[in-house]
């Protein structure tokens, strides 16, 4: 991880528990949210309480949210739902949405990184029915709003929307999985299925990401909330353990997305 951004992040948890208040990060990759995760203990990070949270349920991109000791990490979402004050989520569609060209997930993304935005400003970006949501800053959130006006060819509007809305689900399924061991080979020929042997093979082809970046190594450690992608074949996301099975193996609960 980049060391103005670790150095940074030390300073928002300092600032969170010394002047009693909420301090949050920019908008963080799914690589920078494992890192952290195995450096330090889960909702207790540089000494400080803290969560992940992105605005849409299994979002990919969050900030990194700080919280001071008299609150908790409900009590935080309770507020924040109702007054989108480190989230905001916009919908972006065509004007003219029954004679639209068809769009794509890069269209929207594309030009709203054209306005001058930088990534870590925005979160995760759901498309559907040629539609977007778009999570943001409050203040990149006023300047989308100002400012964008076309995607591709489209003439669209853009409206602010509470968290958590319905639509724009991202459909799941879960399973429980007997799985030997923490390691992304384990796991990937339990989720997909695969036998051991072909799950390396897949990994030495790159054609897996782990958490957005090419795994490299079967013995790589998986931990809860990880993102595991295998090309072709869809992705999953690591939600916990519900015990062990008789014979001693890890019985792993997974989303497997549809």
């Amino acid at each position: 991880m980049d060391s103005h951004l670790l150095s940074h992040l030390k300073e928002l948890a300092l600032r969170a528990s010394s002047q009693e208040g909420i301090t949050a990060s920019p908008f963080l990759d799914l690589p920078s949210q494992g890192e952290l995760l195995r450096q330090f203990h889960e909702e207790k990070l540089f000494g400080t309480k803290a969560f992940f949270f992105g605005g849409c349920d299994d979002a990919e991109r969050a900030r990194l949210i700080f919280l001071p000791s008299y609150l908790d990490k409900e009590s935080f979402l309770e507020s924040e739902i109702s007054s989108s004050e480190y989230i905001v989520c916009l919908q972006v569609a065509p004007i003219g949405k029954k004679f639209a060209v068809p769009l794509s997930h890069r269209d929207y993304l594309g030009a709203i990184l054209g306005l001058g935005i930088k990534r870590e400003t925005l979160g995760d970006l759901r498309f559907e029915d040629n539609e977007a949501r778009v999570y943001a800053l409050p203040n990149i959130a006023t300047y989308i709003e100002e400012n964008l006006r076309l995607v591709k060819t489209e003439v669209v509007s853009v409206e602010r929307i509470p968290l958590f809305s319905p639509g724009f689900a991202l459909h799941f399924e879960e399973v429980t999985l007997s799985v030997s061991s923490y390691r992304l080979d384990a796991l990937l020929s339990e989720a997909y299925p695969l036998s051991r042997g072909l799950a390396k093979k897949h990994i030495e082809a790159g054609n897996v990401t782990h958490n957005g970046e090419i795994a490299t190594a079967g013995d790589a450690e998986i931990m809860p909330g990880d993102v595991i992608s295998l090309r072709g074949k869809g992705k999953i996301r690591l939600m916990g353990e519900e015990g062990t099975s008789r014979k001693g193996r890890i019985l792993m609960v997974i989303r497997r997305y549809l």
